[in-house]
């Protein structure tokens, strides 16, 4: 009796164990397939997913250099013009409001020399008329005084015309090149305003303040703004040069 049974057990562990090697088998065969295809399948979506995103910084990419390329391009075209601007207002103004002026003795000519250099003259036609009109001995300060008060218009045109491009294009000037900008263009304008003053009333005893005004306060900054401007011009030639 305790045969049989022993021989009963001893057959249901070869039945479990040879079913189970089976099952194994089975899966090893199968299991290994569906692993390998899931597999490949997450490798297939992580890859596209990268390839999407590696897409959309390219484009970003691509976005923030050609806008940074537009910007310096644009201030490549702005710096030279306010440069140009900016030396029509102070070289103009210094000569302006240099306290060594000469000027043409209309006294000593005679009334067609006269009429001929006032031809050639940027004054108006009723300063013209009222110098002819004078007595020799008057022309050169009615001359000199129309001459000046034109210089003056001129002088103020350009300031004008240098601050307004200033303000217009202010986004396009680094922010120390802009600081300066700004200094060195209200500078310019009181010292012209200075110069305005002494004129109106030549007793002033300020009327030298705009000629020290614009050595000791626009000149500085005209020689500093020269270098930024030089450096942002050859920064701009390095990298075109690079490309």
């Amino acid at each position: 009796m305790d045969q049989e049974v022993l021989r009963w057990l001893t057959q249901f562990v070869v039945g479990l164990l040879g079913s189970g090697g089976v099952a194994y088998m089975l899966f090893g065969h199968y299991g290994k397939g569906w692993l390998d295809k899931k597999f490949a399948q997450s490798l297939e979506n992580h890859r596209h997913q990268q390839s999407l995103e590696i897409q959309r910084l390219r484009v970003e990419i691509d976005s923030l250099l050609n806008g940074t390329i537009r910007l310096q391009e644009y201030e490549f075209k702005v710096l030279p013009e306010v440069w140009e601007k900016l030396y029509s207002a102070y070289s103009y103004a210094i000569n302006l409001l240099s306290p060594f002026q000469e000027y043409n003795d209309l006294s000593q000519m005679d009334a067609l020399r006269l009429e001929e250099f006032l031809d050639s003259s940027p004054l108006l036609g009723s300063d013209k008329k009222k110098i002819i009109s004078a007595d020799a001995g008057a022309r050169n300060n009615l001359y000199q005084e129309a001459f000046i008060w034109h210089r003056m218009s001129i002088a103020h045109k350009n300031s004008v015309e240098l601050g307004a491009y200033i303000s217009r294009y202010a986004i396009f000037f680094p922010g120390q090149l802009k600081e300066k900008l700004d200094s060195v263009s209200k500078a310019i304008h009181s010292a012209l305003s200075s110069k305005r003053f002494s004129l109106e009333d030549p007793s002033d005893p300020r009327r030298l303040d705009g000629w020290r005004h614009i050595n000791d306060a626009a000149a500085p900054l005209y020689a500093e703004i020269q270098q930024l401007i030089q450096e942002r011009l050859r920064s701009h030639g390095q990298v075109k040069n690079a490309d």
